[in-house]
Parts: C-alpha cells; sequence; structure tokens
C-alpha cells in the first residue's frame, strides 16, 4: 500500500482539472514513487504496452526497471498514471531527476534520461491527447520547482505523445522562464515484401555493394551469419557481442563500467523472454566481428547497438555487410521496417534509410538557470579533455 506522500491524486474532465470524485467521462492522474511503484504497477505496465500503437522496447517495464536498477539507483523514480472512470489505467508514463551529463546541472526527465532513442507516453490506443497532455503538466507541477530545468528528449514528432508536446508548458512559461525547442533525425529502412524490391529501391552503388562485399568476404573467409532469440543460446550471443564491442572500443566500451554491462545482460535475458529480443552476429573463420542487436515490436525491428572489430580492414566493410544480412533476414520474416534510429551517419543512407523527426523541449525555471546550464556545459567540455583526468573517471567507472 501507498501511504499519501507516495500517492496524489488530481480528476480532470476534457482538459479541465477538478476538484471532485471521479465521475463517467472523467480521468484521474495518480503518480506512485519509489521502487515499490514498478511492482505495484507491473501488470498496468505491460498490458498498456501490449497496447501501445507507437512504444517501443525502452518503454517496456523491464527496460524501465532495469535502467533505474541497475544504471540510476540512487534516484528517486516517479510514475505517473491516468485512470478512466472504471479505475482502467489508460496512459503511464516515468520519470526521475537525474544530472545532465553535458553540464552536471540537476533536471527532471523521463526516466532513461537520454539512452533510449524514442520517450513516449505509453497510452491506450485512439486515447484523447488531453490525458497525455495532463500527465505533462502534471509533472511540471510535480517538479518545476525543484530542479533547474525540464526536459523532455527524443519524442517521434508522429507518435501520440508528440502530437501535443507542442501544446506543454503553454500555460507554465513566465516572464523569467525559457523555453527551448529544436528538432533531430532518426533514419529507418521502408522494408518491401521481397529482397529483390530491396534492392531496387537503393542507389546503385548500394546495390553493388550488397553482392560485391558478400562475395569479398566469402573468397578471403568463411563466413557464418548467426541470429540468436531464444534463452538457449543467448550466452552464446553476449559473449560474443561483449568481446566485439570491447575490440571496438577498447576501454570505452560499455562492457568495461559494471554497471552497464549488467544492465545490458540483464535487458537481453528480459527482452529474450518476451520473445522480442533479436542479434545478429558475423562470424569470420569462427571468430565474431560484427553484430546487430535490437527488438521486434509491432513487426517492425528498432536497432539498438551496432558494432565491429576494427582490426579487420576497412575494405571488407563488415559493419555494412551485417546490416545487409540483417535486413534480408526481417524482409524473409515479413518485418516492415528496419528502424536505425538516431544519427544522420552516410551508412544509414546507404541502406536506404529515410528520415523521420524527434522532438526536443527544455524548460528553464529562469534565465538565471539557463546560463548555469550553458557554463556547466563549458566546464565538463574542458574536464573531459584533460588526459588524465578521463583515465581518472573510467577507472572510477570501472569499480
Amino acid at each position: 500500500m501507498f501511504s499519501e506522500e507516495n500517492k496524489k491524486i488530481l480528476s480532470f474532465e476534457d482538459g479541465k482539472i477538478e476538484n471532485r470524485s471521479d465521475h463517467v467521462g472523467h480521468y484521474t492522474l495518480v503518480d506512485f514513487e519509489g521502487e515499490q511503484a514498478f511492482h505495484t504497477l507491473r501488470d498496468d505496465w505491460e498490458r498498456l504496452w501490449w497496447q501501445s500503437e507507437d512504444a517501443t522496447e525502452s518503454q517496456t517495464w523491464h527496460w524501465q526497471y532495469l535502467y533505474w536498477r541497475h544504471l540510476a539507483p540512487k534516484t528517486h523514480p516517479v510514475i505517473i498514471i491516468a485512470r478512466d472512470s472504471h479505475g482502467t489505467c489508460v496512459a503511464l508514463a516515468a520519470f526521475f531527476i537525474c544530472r545532465d551529463q553535458s553540464s552536471w546541472v540537476s533536471k527532471a526527465a523521463f526516466l532513461g534520461n537520454k539512452r533510449p532513442d524514442y520517450h513516449l507516453i505509453l497510452a491506450r490506443p485512439n486515447l484523447s491527447a488531453t490525458v497525455g497532455l495532463k500527465i505533462l503538466e502534471h509533472f511540471a507541477l510535480k517538479f518545476g520547482k525543484r530542479v533547474p530545468y525540464l526536459e523532455l528528449s527524443n519524442v517521434p514528432k508522429n507518435s501520440y505523445t508528440g502530437s501535443f508536446l507542442g501544446h506543454f508548458l503553454a500555460n507554465e512559461t513566465t516572464p523569467r522562464s525559457t523555453t527551448l525547442r529544436w528538432e533531430t533525425q532518426t533514419y529507418a529502412v521502408p522494408l518491401p515484401k521481397t529482397l529483390d524490391e530491396y534492392l531496387k529501391q537503393l542507389g546503385p552503388r548500394s546495390r553493388r555493394d550488397f553482392r560485391y562485399d558478400r562475395k569479398k568476404l566469402c573468397d578471403d573467409f568463411s563466413v557464418d551469419f548467426r541470429v540468436y532469440s531464444t534463452l538457449d543460446n543467448l550466452g552464446e550471443a553476449l559473449d560474443a557481442i561483449e568481446m566485439v564491442d570491447r575490440a571496438r572500443w577498447g576501454s570505452n566500451s560499455l562492457y568495461s563500467v559494471s554497471s552497464q554491462r549488467s544492465f545490458e545482460r540483464s535487458l537481453a535475458d528480459a527482452l529474450c523472454e518476451m520473445g522480442i529480443y533479436r542479434a545478429f552476429l558475423l562470424h569470420l573463420n569462427g571468430k565474431p566481428c560484427a553484430f546487430v542487436t535490437g527488438a521486434v515490436v509491432r513487426n517492425l525491428l528498432k536497432v539498438s547497438s551496432i558494432g565491429y572489430d576494427r582490426s579487420l580492414l576497412g575494405k571488407f566493410s563488415i559493419g555494412k555487410v551485417t546490416n545487409f544480412y540483417a535486413i534480408e533476414y526481417c524482409i524473409q520474416h515479413g518485418y516492415k521496417e528496419y528502424d536505425l534510429t538516431r544519427g544522420g551517419e552516410d551508412y544509414k543512407k546507404w541502406l536506404g534509410a529515410i528520415p523521420s523527426t524527434n522532438l526536443h523541449l527544455r524548460h528553464y525555471r529562469t534565465r538565471f538557470d539557463e546560463l548555469l546550464d550553458s557554463r556547466g556545459k563549458r566546464i565538463v567540455s574542458f574536464l573531459r579533455n584533460q588526459s588524465w583526468l578521463r583515465g581518472s573517471y573510467h577507472t572510477w567507472l570501472r569499480r
């Protein structure tokens, strides 16, 4: 059970806040705090995720809970839900207070901060945008005076949350506050029904590379492309992924940090149990050399990570070849999209990806808070460029 300190209720109808009990047509906002909130809301959370029309693996209960447990255990999560007049949970979003990595200034954000490629409010299909907007307004009311700024990042423009993000904070702006809004691009490959159709939609060079690069690899190596999706051989896949990632990034590998390593492995195990995990491994002469990992949601594959061994000559293009193999697998299994997410790297266009938009919003309490954040970024950037400090930082992280 939750005490009144950990559970607060607000009712509204058609965008109008009400100070009375729930009736037909009304929705009630309830916020839960702390670790127990995850366990209390798990059933509602999982049901909403399966119903959602735009959620990704980052909004699953497992992703959110494991992120908090492994990477943010000292923070205090707040989960805001909306219930209809029957008491059914129809929308849910998790938030927390953290320090921004670029400035070390405290902020309130979606749980997960900038780690997920997409942030969303989980919502029942065809739910009124008013409900989601009220959740964000409640978030601002709860956190607005406790931190220098609020940040909602990586919200897909064409999602339920993206449909009303632009209206958020309309009533929160004051002469002292400032709000920044900007957009970035994400990239996804639309997948046709056949491989031949896919090749036709590529540019001439990519169409040639699709077969030529594979042949070049097969001439010099014994090539083995493997797909992992079950718990039976997950350990083998994770060991291979870690080996490649360490070869690629050295001491900067995620797997060099114990908390990051435990998060990645625990998450893969959880998504495997859900039946949505996919790992694609390219082995050359029996050695893993490149990988793509992701999750299948609504018949779309969202790529979570990509890596390759830099010790192999660039002429073999093993990263691109692994993506081509993965795309071929997705087409064979009838997936509709191969989502390469954030970033405008050239290889995404070579694979046939087209852009879509992510929305970002940052709201500072005062102009002084904006200045504090700006100065903090300069200081942090300077410190990170000091080699002796970088070494000490990585040593401390690996403890």
